[in-house]
């Protein structure tokens, strides 16, 4: 009886890792069928040799990357009977991506909440974090597009590049492991993605929310600190504190307005 329960606990886990993403793997070439993962030639030595400069990772199967920069506009150009598009490669990536991010910002950020890890991680992992990281790794000299594709690329629709990311995470991920893909994501995508929250210089609370966190681990707290003016036309004066220390001031016509003076002069006194 204890034998019987044991075969339908395993069949019934068996099952169950069918469905994981990130169940564990077998590198057999059964596997690499039923994946659909073949081997084109496109990635030339000269080009695997950049590559594996790019992502500082060797590669043993070429066909994980070769798989991972096909983009679908490009089989419309080159209808190989066998060419699949990177797409199932993204729906991993994302998998091993969030994961890894995850497991560092839990382990990195002890005092934060369920809710304030929740808000970082999903700028970790956001389409504009993932450009940055995937202009680090030069993707554009690597993905395969159409012509058109090319020429959006070429005009500033470059989103293709950050779902690449994905693809290229899962391509490491297949190749050498979750160790191996953990430690590409945080030593060398973190860092880049971090320097993806500084970029936008317009949003000053966004910038400033990011520097705290990263300096002094706690989000920055607005106060109102008067209110004048009849209803029709007000004036606020707006503090920000880190850590309970005033660090900016700032003054406008509605609260919103306030608040982005103040944390533009926060940045000032920080840098």
């Amino acid at each position: 009886m204890k034998e019987t329960n044991e075969n339908i606990f395993s069949y019934i886990y068996d099952g169950i890792l069918k469905f994981l993403p990130l169940r564990f793997h077998s590198k057999s070439s059964e596997n690499d069928e039923k994946a659909e993962f073949h081997f084109f030639g496109f990635l030339t030595q000269e080009k695997k040799e950049m590559l594996e400069k790019s992502i500082e990772i060797p590669i043993k199967k070429i066909k994980y990357f070769e798989q991972a920069l096909i983009h679908r506009s490009y089989l419309h150009v080159c209808p190989e009977e066998n060419m699949i598009s990177n797409e199932r490669m993204e729906f991993l990536g994302d998998s091993v991506l969030s994961l890894a991010v995850t497991d560092y910002l839990f382990s990195n950020y002890p005092e934060l909440s369920e809710g304030e890890l929740t808000v970082l991680r999903v700028k970790f992992v956001s389409k504009r974090a993932l450009l940055e990281a995937a202009n680090v790794l030069n993707l554009k000299d690597f993905i395969l597009l159409s012509h058109s594709a090319e020429k959006a690329l070429k005009n500033g629709n470059d989103s293709l590049l950050a779902d690449a990311v994905e693809a290229i995470i899962a391509a490491i991920y297949l190749d050498s492991g979750l160790d191996v893909a953990r430690n590409f994501i945080i030593n060398k995508l973190v860092p880049a993605i971090t320097k993806s929250f500084n970029s936008n210089n317009a949003n000053f609370k966004s910038i400033l929310l990011e520097k705290s966190q990263f300096i002094f681990h706690v989000f920055p707290i607005y106060k109102v600190i008067e209110e004048n003016g009849p209803a029709h036309d007000k004036e606020f004066v707006i503090g920000v504190y880190i850590n309970d220390e005033l660090y900016g001031t700032g003054k406008g016509h509605n609260k919103k307005e306030a608040e982005q003076i103040a944390a533009q002069q926060a940045l000032e006194k920080l840098n």
